[in-house]
């Protein structure tokens, strides 16, 4: 959940929820996005507190915790990345990790071209300076619903990343550096129109991905993808 809701997530499966989350002394101003990413041998969780309608934050933070097993409780130990744009503060929904490098990259929502910055290597508990990379241009139809960049994920082997936009969906495919995912052509991927559509990300078999929308209840989609 977004603004207006406490820090805290969600477990389900196909059969439904299954379990709660808390995250003790930590705030969500405005979560929009979320990554599972396995680095060594531990799977991690980030939750990127990057939103910022009124483009007025000076800064945005990941929080990020190993990812829990057994049933819903609060969660204690927790490592917090607090970022910083090298320009104006930016509105962002889309955030992504390497799964390689663990590096961050977050596509900000434009009405028109999306900027995209990375933190390499960010450190927990200091301030990193994002690095602005380009712009990128992402239409999916349907006016300024299909240039507003909602979510993104990248697989577990690092070779493809998807954003989400309100009409659709782009997959990148990494040809080279990881850092230059956004440099390639996109290929449409073809998901069902819904409402508020603001999640996407990649099942473990890279193949499949899943996306839904904002609002309670809401319809989760799961797609296989032609590959």
């Amino acid at each position: 959940n977004d603004s207006g809701d406490s820090a805290r997530f969600f477990r389900f499966g196909i059969e439904g929820r299954l379990d709660v989350f808390e995250l003790k002394g930590v705030q969500a101003r405005d979560w929009e996005d979320m990554a599972s990413v396995r680095l060594g041998k531990r799977n991690w969780l980030y939750f990127a507190d990057v939103g910022d309608n009124g483009r007025s934050r000076k800064e945005v933070r990941v929080h990020r915790l190993e990812e829990p097993q057994g049933i819903g409780r609060t969660i204690e130990k927790i490592e917090t990345f607090t970022l910083k744009y090298p320009d104006d503060p930016r509105n962002c929904e889309a955030f992504i990790v390497d799964p390689r490098s663990g590096d961050f990259y977050l596509v900000t929502k434009e009405d028109g071209p999306s900027w995209v910055y990375t933190a390499a290597s960010p450190k927990a508990s200091q301030t990193t300076l994002l690095k602005k990379l380009g712009s990128l241009k992402v239409d999916t139809g349907m006016g300024k619903f299909g240039r507003y960049v909602t979510a993104g994920d990248a697989d577990r082997a690092g070779k493809h990343v998807v954003l989400r936009t309100y009409s659709g969906a782009l997959e990148y495919t990494v040809t080279g550096r990881f850092q230059d995912w956004w440099k390639s052509k996109p290929a449409s991927v073809n998901v069902p129109l819904t409402g508020q559509a603001e999640a996407v990300c990649y099942a473990p078999d890279g193949q499949t991905i899943v996306t839904t929308s904002d609002g309670s209840p809401c319809q989760v989609h799961v797609i296989k993808l032609a590959k």
